[in-house]
């Protein structure tokens, strides 16, 4: 989330590339991006 107050983008950043994650998605978003970007949320979990 890259409008996440709560945990800096290159904290994530670090979180995720410390752990095997297969695939990472990107949402220009708050930290509860199922509040601020609902549809953009549910496109990515029907990606998967």
């Amino acid at each position: 989330m890259l409008q996440d107050r709560a945990i800096a983008p290159r904290i994530q950043k670090m979180m995720y590339t410390e752990n095997q994650c297969e695939k990472v998605f990107t949402i220009d978003g708050s930290h509860s991006p199922f509040f601020s970007k609902p549809d953009e949320v549910a496109d990515h979990l029907s990606s998967i």
